[in-house]
């Protein structure tokens, strides 16, 4: 028999997958479209009977990027915004819950990617759930005009606020799924996990989780080695981009003319080909995203809560971008670029590390000092054989179907059971420790314990091998504090 709920804008029929509940395409926010668009998220309209929940909802508008690994190419719209929820089935007292939010440089991805399968992570006993949010100009985008027209909102920020609305939906709905609102735990990779860290800052999202999983998060300063965008800036790019696409003025005629530009109008590049002047990502708009995250991590004004974080080993290797980067940088710090020779072993290895080191591993361990709670950092470094002849190592977002336990293979299979014990276990207790697992410490300056996953799948945790190489990143002029 098909399982069902009922949420506060109706009833819903999923479908089974064994001994899983499983909803997808459940409205979470009106359709940001027409007179929505570029607005906060509304609450969905209900509906009447039983409305089938056993499709994934349209994927944001979105480019196409070809070096995105997790994503296929589905039905894309602005009517986006929808989540999906994997449940146990049975179960004797309400789920902790993990709360996905997919990476994708603010300009792609979407909650439907196979990698994201719930199922495997359900069965441990947590429910999960993952949605899409607003993407590059459709999620993040400023203009006078619509400032003009706020009437108190806050603006700007159009994809974080649809991932704090999400939550909010979370708190309202998931005991429908057999969830528990007290426990829950949200999670992202890349963009994603950057989003996790601007939720531990943003004054909105105050009560909304209890827990935070933050993968290949970047952590310093900007994101992903681009400086965050003030709300000026934010201004002059809107101002910009009306202006191409010939819109002039600051009133109600050019917010009414920009609402009724086309999607195919407004789509962006992906973030990583996308020139800083085109780029339409997050900016602080001093509600929503109140400050860096950084910034706000160094001065502990993170939300207290468990703390799960990490990055990949090899994350920038197969970023075309990042070899060129790190030899600039090397060739303008000649001191450190030797000392970095030095601790690296070479000043090629240096160069083929350095990107990786600065954008996503050294800033994991800042974010994991800074936070007043337990911490627990890793650093996966596992590949498929296959892989491991053109990286020895993990690339960018490679961890992500080990941690969901959707790794197809034997030896790829047998990681994915670990990893994903180890998520789950967070996910249910707020320390991934459990039987079976290799002992996982939480992070201090002192012992400075560190996960890491070799190459071949195995765990072992201990004091940071890296240490040296993190503390020169830490005091050089790459990592602002």
């Amino acid at each position: 028999m098909a399982p069902t709920a009922h949420v506060d804008s109706g009833h819903l029929q999923g479908r089974s997958d064994g001994d899983i509940a499983v909803f997808l395409g459940i409205p979470y926010a009106a359709p940001p479209v027409g007179r929505l668009r570029w607005r906060p998220p509304h609450l969905p309209a209900p509906w009447t009977g039983v409305r089938p929940a056993t499709a994934f909802g349209f994927d944001a508008h979105q480019v196409d990027d070809p070096g995105d690994m997790l994503s296929g190419v589905r039905p894309r719209s602005e009517d986006c915004l929808t989540l999906n929820v994997w449940a146990p089935a049975r179960r004797a007292a309400p789920a902790p819950v993990m709360v996905w939010i997919h990476g994708g440089g603010f300009t792609n991805g979407a909650a439907s990617a196979p990698a994201y399968d719930g199922a495997a992570l359900a069965r441990q006993g947590i429910v999960v759930v993952t949605f899409n949010y607003r993407l590059g100009r459709f999620g993040f985008f400023a203009h006078p005009a619509l400032s003009a027209a706020a009437d108190g909102e806050p603006i700007g920020n159009y994809g974080f606020m649809d991932q704090i609305a999400a939550l909010q939906w979370v708190q309202r709905n998931i005991a429908a799924f057999g969830g528990d609102p007290g426990r829950v735990t949200v999670a992202g990779e890349s963009a994603g996990g950057w989003s996790v860290n601007m939720l531990m800052t943003s004054p909105m999202a105050r009560g909304l989780f209890q827990g935070a999983i933050a993968q290949s998060a970047g952590g310093r300063v900007g994101t992903f080695g681009r400086s965050l965008a003030t709300w000026s800036r934010g201004l002059d790019a809107g101002r910009a981009f009306a202006t191409r696409a010939g819109v002039s003025g600051d009133g109600p005629e050019a917010l009414a003319a920009l609402r009724a530009l086309p999607p195919e109008a407004l789509l962006t590049v992906p973030f990583f080909t996308a020139p800083r002047d085109v780029y339409a990502g997050p900016m602080v708009d001093g509600r929503v995203l109140v400050d860096d995250p950084g910034t706000l991590f160094a001065a502990g004004a993170a939300m207290r809560v468990p703390y799960l974080v990490g990055a990949n080993s090899r994350e920038a290797d197969d970023m075309p971008e990042a070899r060129p980067m790190a030899a600039a940088l090397l060739a303008t710090n000649g001191p450190l670029a030797a000392a970095l020779a030095g601790a690296y072993g070479g000043a090629d290895e240096a160069e083929a590390r350095l990107m990786s080191d600065i954008i996503f591993v050294e800033p994991a361990r800042f974010t994991a000092r800074t936070v007043s709670a337990p911490a627990y950092l890793y650093r996966f470094g596992y590949a498929p054989e296959a892989w491991r002849k053109v990286v020895p190592g993990a690339a960018h977002a490679m961890e992500v179907p080990f941690t969901f336990g959707t790794a197809k293979g034997a030896e790829d299979a047998r990681v994915g059971v670990m990893m994903s014990r180890y998520w789950a276990n967070f996910v249910r207790s707020a320390n991934p420790n459990g039987p079976g697992l290799a002992a996982w410490a939480a992070h201090d300056v002192a012992g400075d314990q560190v996960l890491i996953v070799d190459l071949h799948g195995a765990a072992k945790a201990g004091p940071d091998p890296k240490r040296d190489v993190l503390d020169l990143l830490a005091n050089s002029p790459f990592a602002p504090a």
